[in-house]
């Protein structure tokens, strides 16, 4: 096993995989030659996969929340969870601290704020609330397709208007169908 402060190679069963990893997690990855268990995410490219691996299940869902925002890849994404501990993070975002995201090497002003904007409701978890113009039947159908498109990567203010569009148009959609045409219309 490598291990650097922005990379490790992980031998399984013969096989070296290399992952990018956060400051947080190599602070916590033990010594080459021991027994280690990290939680992967592959990034996938046109010309290029990519394994990114974290100590924990909370660094890998901002991670995937990061990557979801526009103008943020896999290694701004990595350099922000290098620069501020989760808690700070998620203090800072609940509170739309912008001056201390903007303390973290790669993030300017305008990032900041779409940060501390686009992600508070992961902060709060907070459920989507259905538009009032849609049937009260196609409430929960929006509530879960927003969900499943967040889940997707999508961006919640993105999935909002697009399940919203659909659910305009066709109020018996069930939750899969929804989902499938908002991705479509997107």
């Amino acid at each position: 096993m490598l291990r650097e402060p922005a990379q490790i190679v992980l031998d399984v069963h013969g096989i070296g995989f290399s992952l990018t990893i956060p400051l947080s997690t190599f602070d916590v990855v033990p010594a080459p030659g021991a027994i280690c268990t990290l939680l992967c995410w592959l990034h996938v490219r046109e010309d290029q996969l990519a394994l990114f691996g974290f100590a924990t299940a909370d660094e890998r869902q901002w991670f995937q929340k990061l990557i979801a925002l526009p103008g943020i890849g896999p290694k701004l994404a990595i350099g922000i969870l290098s620069g501020i501990r989760i808690g700070d993070f998620r203090e800072a975002v609940l509170n739309g601290d912008v001056k201390r995201l903007k303390s973290i090497s790669g993030v300017g002003e305008k990032l900041a704020q779409r940060i501390a904007l686009e992600l508070r409701s992961a902060v709060t978890g907070s459920a989507p609330i259905a538009p009032t113009n849609l049937q009260p039947a196609a409430a929960g159908v929006y509530q879960d397709a927003v969900q499943a498109l967040e889940t997707l990567g999508i961006a919640r203010v993105v999935a909002e208007k697009n399940v919203a569009k659909v659910l305009k148009e066709h109020p018996d959609l069930g939750v899969s169908d929804a989902v499938q045409k908002a991705l479509s219309n997107g």
